[in-house]
């Protein structure tokens, strides 16, 4: 698949579930705002993200149940202080 056909896809997608685009543009926002996730702010992500997979959904939520908010805030704190432009080098964390 060539990047104009993942663009044509990413298109038709994004018109069918226009809910998608405004969640992603409101989470994206704030998180750019504030430099950090909180629990509850991944768990709108998964909400969001696993929508249309109850089961996917559940079992990421219980992943995440597992995880503190003082985690997660440290990890993402850490996360939005990497400078670099290659993503690559954000998967360490």
């Amino acid at each position: 698949m060539d990047k104009e056909e993942i663009l044509k896809w990413s298109k038709k997608y994004d018109s069918e579930h226009p809910w998608w685009i405004q969640k992603e543009q409101e989470l994206g926002t704030k998180f750019r705002s504030f430099k950090k996730i909180t629990r509850e702010d991944l768990a709108q992500v998964v909400e969001w993200k696993f929508k249309e997979m109850p089961g996917r959904r559940k079992r990421v939520m219980s992943l995440l149940a597992k995880n503190t908010d003082e985690k997660i805030r440290n990890v993402s704190n850490q996360f939005f202080r990497i400078t670099s432009n290659n993503d690559s080098s954000k998967f360490i964390l």
